[in-house]
């Protein structure tokens, strides 16, 4: 990763954690990343790109899940990171981009299942919705349990069945 787009996700993680997601701009994300606005664009062609990229390693969590034998550690340190950060996880979740989360989960998840039980798009949307549900109501406190027991159901499900 070049250290232009290093300073760029972590101007966006800033601000993510500091503000509203709906009143972060890319003028606002240049500017605390001290880069210029081509810089920019040359990494991200906009906000939801940002969002997905920086969205990576815990949708990568979440696809293991669903596609092999994954252990529950990475799980849970980032189900810990997200319950830290329920309020915007929540408003993440319930975003207009929330369905292009969804989207990117899918894919991984069908890019992982390739030589695995996964295959179909559909299969992919709905295991993609159904974690991305459970994590948000989970975030809302709807559904009462810690990390550890909603990272052995990710991990689980495969084998037990959801």
């Amino acid at each position: 990763m070049t250290p232009a787009r290093q300073r760029i996700l972590d101007a966006f993680r800033d601000l993510v954690l500091s503000q509203p997601y709906a009143d972060i701009t890319v003028s606002r994300v240049i500017e605390r990343a001290g880069t210029a606005r081509s810089t920019h664009y040359a990494h991200f062609p906009d906000k939801r790109s940002l969002l997905l990229a920086s969205m990576a390693s815990p949708l990568e969590a979440l696809a293991s899940c669903a596609t092999t034998t994954a252990g529950t550690d990475a799980v849970i340190a980032m189900l810990d990171h997200a319950w830290d950060n329920r309020v915007l996880g929540r408003t993440l979740l319930d975003s207009p981009d929330a369905r292009h989360v969804a989207d990117a989960l899918a894919n991984l998840i069908a890019r992982k299942s390739s030589r695995e039980h996964l295959h179909g798009t559909l299969t992919c949307h709905a295991v993609a919705g159904g974690y991305l549900t459970v994590l948000r109501r989970w975030l809302a406190g709807e559904i009462i349990c810690d990390s550890v027991e909603l990272a052995a159901w990710f991990t689980g499900w495969r084998t037990n069945g959801m």
